[in-house]
C-alpha cells in the first residue's frame, strides 16, 4: 500500500512550529485575520519575517483634527466610525505583532501612528 503524502502545513501551523507554542493558536489565528484585512499582501508571514529588518508602521489613533477634517470633506459619522473601529483592529494587531515577535526572539516592534 502506498505512503499517504503529507499535505504541506499552512502559514499559521509552520508559525506555531516555529514558536514551539509559545504563543497559543488563538492569538495566531486573531493575527492571521486581522493581517489579511489591514496588511498590505496580507501575509502573516510577511509581516513578521519583514525583510531587512522592516517593522511595521500601523495607523492606530484617529485624531480629532482628522476626525474634523473627514466630517468637513463630505464622510458621515458612520463612515468615521468604521474608520475608528478598524483603527482599534489595527492597534490589537500592533500588540499581536509586538507579543509574537517577542516570542520569536525577535526585537523589532510595530510602530504605531
Amino acid at each position: 500500500m502506498p505512503r499517504k503524502q503529507k499535505r504541506p502545513m499552512s502559514p499559521i501551523q509552520t508559525i506555531q512550529t516555529s514558536l514551539r507554542g509559545v504563543v497559543p493558536l488563538s492569538l495566531l489565528r486573531e493575527a492571521a485575520r486581522l493581517t489579511r484585512k489591514h496588511w498590505g499582501n496580507g501575509s502573516l508571514r510577511s509581516l513578521l519575517i519583514g525583510e531587512g529588518g522592516y517593522r511595521p508602521n500601523l495607523y492606530v489613533k484617529p485624531e480629532e483634527r482628522e476626525t474634523t477634517r473627514r466630517l468637513n470633506q463630505g464622510w458621515s459619522l458612520e463612515e468615521i466610525r468604521v474608520f475608528a473601529a478598524d483603527c482599534e483592529e489595527r492597534k490589537r494587531l500592533a500588540d499581536l505583532y509586538d507579543t509574537i515577535q517577542e516570542a520569536r526572539g525577535d526585537n523589532r516592534r510595530a510602530a504605531r501612528s
